[in-house]
Formats: C-alpha cells, sequence, structure tokens
C-alpha cells in the first residue's frame, strides 16, 4: 500500500478530520503518512493540506514506519467506532419496530431523549418520530 507524507498547513491550530471519516487530529505544520485513497482525499484541499516533499528522511525508517502504525491505527479505531454506532442505531431501529402500542414508544421516547410524544399520530408516524429523534440525539444520549 503507497503511503503519501501528507502535511497540515491551514492557520487553526489543530483540525480534526470529520470529512472522511478517520478522525485523525492535525497541528500547524504536522506531517503524517497516509494511505494513498485518504491521502488524495486530503489533498484536493489545496489551503490546508499539501504533500511533505521533505518527509523523506532515509536515516529514521523506523520512525516513518512507527508513524505509519499510529496512524493506521487510529484510521482503523475511528472506523469500528463508527460501525459500532451504527450497530447500535440499528438495533435500536429494530427495537422500535417491534414496539406495537402508543404507549411503549411514548415511554421509549420520554425515558431515553425526555420527548413527549403526541399520542393522537398514528403508530407508524410515532416510530418515525423516534427513529428521527435517535438520528438527531444519538442511539445514546
Amino acid at each position: 500500500m503507497k503511503q503519501i507524507p501528507v502535511q497540515y498547513i491551514f492557520r487553526r491550530a489543530r483540525w480534526v478530520d470529520i470529512i472522511y471519516g478517520t478522525g485523525l487530529e492535525f497541528v500547524t505544520g504536522q506531517t503524517r503518512l497516509l494511505p494513498e485513497d485518504i491521502a488524495l482525499k486530503f489533498l484536493r484541499h489545496k489551503d490546508t493540506f499539501k504533500i511533505d516533499t521533505e518527509f523523506v528522511d532515509a536515516s529514521a525508517p523506523k520512525t516513518e514506519q512507527q508513524q505509519t502504525d499510529e496512524t493506521l491505527a487510529e484510521i482503523e479505531a475511528q472506523r469500528k467506532q463508527a460501525e459500532e454506532v451504527e450497530a447500535e442505531r440499528f438495533e435500536l431501529f429494530d427495537r422500535i419496530d417491534q414496539m406495537a402500542t402508543k404507549d411503549a414508544l411514548a415511554q421509549f421516547a420520554a425515558d431515553k431523549f425526555a420527548v413527549t410524544l403526541n399520542k393522537r399520530d398514528s403508530i407508524p408516524d410515532l416510530r418515525v418520530e423516534v427513529k428521527a429523534l435517535i438520528d438527531r440525539f444519538g442511539a445514546t444520549p
């Protein structure tokens, strides 16, 4: 897997990736070796990132490898966390789909989100509303 040294050059002191789902944190001037597919995404933002042509340091390949491993581990940890959150979300959706009464849906919304539902709405509409609360506030608010 090809690695590209990407340097953060933006004026803000710190930047955390929420755009591409890696969760990587950069500080001004920091260079990270990134897998080519991720690096190309970051490099689209020419005012924020650039290829660090001076990063290649033949005298310290072990340090370079350690940084690569650390970056890849951070990316993998963020992916796993996102998968867990998504699995929890779908598990809650399944529970909501199995709730057969308006009272059950209203109680769930009250307990989980401190929201009072209008029980005059139909059960399908209440399910949609509760799922929207989960999408808005997360599976574990």
